[in-house]
């Protein structure tokens, strides 16, 4: 008796149908209607079918975080969970309608669902992802994340089972791998010209069942669009897209092939990571991936932050310099004029009247001064060997460079006179 206590959480209704249940169907046996694990008997159902229909909006997409969550959610863990998060009264008023109506639990930590609510929802919740996905307008998807990736281990494998094992399980009874594909590719192709692209769970609830499914994700492009709570550890991504990508709260891979140049923002909040052809950003303060950068040709070798923390810049073997803005997450400029790997960058101080100034140093003997409004080459500079190394003083007055021969040059930035 205490166990279907439990799974009915004390709820007086569905205490009543199931014990008609357990008497008409299973001879009044309640291990045996346990053990056949029908936790929404019939009559239930309809009553909660009739409950669920008159819910607004909003209170269903309350129901729907917290069949999701599986843990005690607080108010502003709710809030911050909405992609459009409503004014914080109308989501009180609408916790106090369901706590009313006997569809969620409260307690100190946070709101719960009752558990015989939490697997109609659950079931509610697998039906509508996988009638979106056949080719309906997109909304659960958007407005849910079908798992949370930074949240415990154990949470998020139960949100797996509970959730992307049975939605999986539903296409591939339908679908063939060839044409999963094909509805994977029409859904991604379908979020770039909606108005909430930038937004939403989407491109990660696609991401995480391509890979629960087990499709190859070669190839995928899921550049500029929002990539949220993407659980992406130990996923092989090859030639997958996320150029300008929002991959917020998202989970990445912590081991890399190599890694060839890391640096911090001015405020230390960044860290940048060159990594093969790409650069990896990272908040510092919670290892988060905050964004990954791809168009580099061959692979990275210098990273490097603006004084002001906006712009990053990269270089490597394929003889360019790429700046990327990190307030849009998207490539600004293309610099061209070496000949050979280019092995370190600086940035010069805001110099005022001459702009933005970065010096490049090259295997080709050369240290190039950029200018990047203009995105020209000021000046060159000429070594006497394969430059490895480049760094300009906190004046912006003077530069310095060494190399494979081990000497070390120094010029006046302003004259590109040499001092030694």
């Amino acid at each position: 008796w205490a166990m279907l206590n439990q799974r009915y959480s004390g709820n007086p209704l569905a205490l009543k149908f199931a014990a008609e249940t357990i008497q008409e169907t299973f001879v009044g046996d309640i291990e045996l209607f346990l053990n056949a694990d029908v936790a929404v008997v019939g009559e239930v159902r309809r009553v909660i079918d009739q409950q669920f229909a008159r819910l607004t909006t909003l209170e269903r997409d309350i129901i729907f975080w917290l069949t999701i969550t599986l843990e005690p959610t607080t108010l502003a863990a709710l809030q911050q969970l909405m992609v459009q998060p409503p004014p914080i009264g109308e989501l009180v008023e609408a916790l106090q309608s369901l706590r009313r109506r006997s569809l969620i639990d409260q307690s100190n930590r946070g709101f719960t669902l009752q558990n015989v609510m939490l697997e109609y929802s659950a079931a509610r919740l697998i039906a509508q992802v996988c009638h979106e996905f056949l080719g309906h307008p997109d909304s659960i998807l958007h407005s849910h994340a079908l798992i949370l990736a930074q949240t415990k281990e154990y949470v998020r494998n139960s949100q797996t089972r509970l959730l992307l094992q049975p939605i999986g399980e539903n296409l591939h009874r339908q679908l063939s791998d060839a044409e999963l594909h094909a509805h994977f590719q029409q859904l991604l192709n379908g979020l770039r010209h909606r108005s909430h692209v930038a937004s939403g769970y989407s491109g990660g609830n696609l991401l995480n069942l391509l890979l629960h499914l087990e499709l190859s994700v070669r190839g995928y492009d899921f550049s500029g669009l929002a990539v949220w709570e993407a659980y992406l550890r130990n996923a092989a991504l090859p030639n997958v897209n996320f150029q300008g990508a929002d991959l917020v709260r998202s989970v990445f891979t912590d081991a890399f092939v190599g890694i060839n140049s890391v640096a911090l923002s001015p405020d230390g909040a960044l860290m940048a990571v060159a990594t093969e052809s790409e650069i990896h950003v990272w908040k510092v303060s919670n290892g988060q991936l905050f964004a990954i950068f791809q168009g580099h040709t061959d692979l990275v070798w210098a990273v490097t932050f603006s004084p002001d923390g906006r712009t990053l810049a990269s270089a490597g073997a394929d003889q360019t310099i790429r700046i990327w803005d990190l307030e849009t997450l998207h490539y600004r400029q293309i610099l061209e004029g070496h000949t050979n790997w280019i092995w370190s960058i600086a940035f010069a101080p805001d110099v005022g009247a001459d702009g933005v100034t970065l010096f490049s140093g090259s295997e080709d003997g050369a240290i190039r001064q950029w200018d990047l409004v203009s995105g020209q080459c000021r000046r060159i500079f000429h070594h006497s060997a394969a430059v490895f190394a480049v760094a300009v003083d906190a004046a912006g007055a003077l530069l310095a460079a060494t190399g494979v021969d081990g000497a070390i040059q120094i010029w006046h930035t302003q004259t590109a006179e040499s001092i030694k």
